[in-house]
């Protein structure tokens, strides 16, 4: 029997509980260890969002807009999709997708506090629709219903919000960082399908994998999309 499986087959192997009782919806390529640490390559990844995080931690530290919440928005993002491919269960894939939506969707209610002509952050909007993407997340697993159309759903929200914010803008707005962002997150997304349709794919190599390489080039993607929102905050 092979060392290497998506749930271990020993009992005391760590999050042995957590797997049998509810494994995760997804299969990446990555096999996964009888270890604490399941998926190395998908689990150290996500330590590219901790120290971006914390750099733009520094930077907004003085800060008293709305657009300080992207550091420990983005810090939350990427512990919670640690701790995930660490253990590699239900229990804290459903805290994987929080730590998406609430990023993803502090974006999409950034742009709707630019299209109220910054009167005030939509923060009841912004934790309803966090419960509601958390609910259908769970209504999704218990169904079978794959629930990470959701996060393209918010993709197309935060698109569709941005173009309205373009048609109303009274002043000039700088899109190159916006584009950028826009052409990482396709390469990150084409590295993820390459994984999970197993185009690409090494599941004994611990080092690197096509989901890691998500993570790394999503956390790219994202701090563009900082630099192009603070273009805003210096506005105000």
């Amino acid at each position: 029997m092979s060392e290497f499986t998506i749930i271990p087959p020993e009992p005391h192997c760590p999050w042995y509980q957590a797997h049998t009782s509810a494994p995760p919806n997804i299969d990446w390529c990555e096999e996964s260890l009888c270890s604490w640490i399941h998926e190395p390559a998908n689990t150290w990844s996500n330590l590219a969002y901790l120290f971006v995080a914390i750099y733009l931690f520094k930077l907004l530290r003085n800060s008293s807009s709305e657009f300080r919440w992207f550091s420990p928005a983005m810090f939350l993002m990427g512990l919670f999709s640690l701790i995930y491919h660490a253990s590699y269960n239900f229990y804290t894939q459903f805290f994987d997708f929080l730590g998406m939506y609430i990023f993803t969707l502090h974006l999409f209610c950034l742009n709707i506090y630019r299209l109220r002509k910054k009167s005030n952050y939509p923060l009841k909007l912004y934790l309803g629709l966090i419960s509601l993407f958390s609910a259908i997340t769970v209504f999704g697993y218990i169904y079978k219903i794959k629930f990470q159309v959701l996060i393209i759903i918010i993709a197309g929200m935060i698109i569709l919000s941005e173009y309205f914010c373009w048609k109303i803008k009274t002043t000039a707005i700088n899109y190159q960082n916006y584009i950028i962002s826009l052409f990482l997150i396709v390469i990150a997304a084409t590295f993820s399908v390459l994984d999970i349709s197993r185009t690409w794919c090494d599941p004994k190599n611990h080092w690197l994998q096509g989901h890691a390489l998500w993570h790394l080039f999503s956390c790219l993607s994202l701090y563009f999309s900082f630099l192009f929102y603070r273009q805003f905050e210096k506005n105000e």
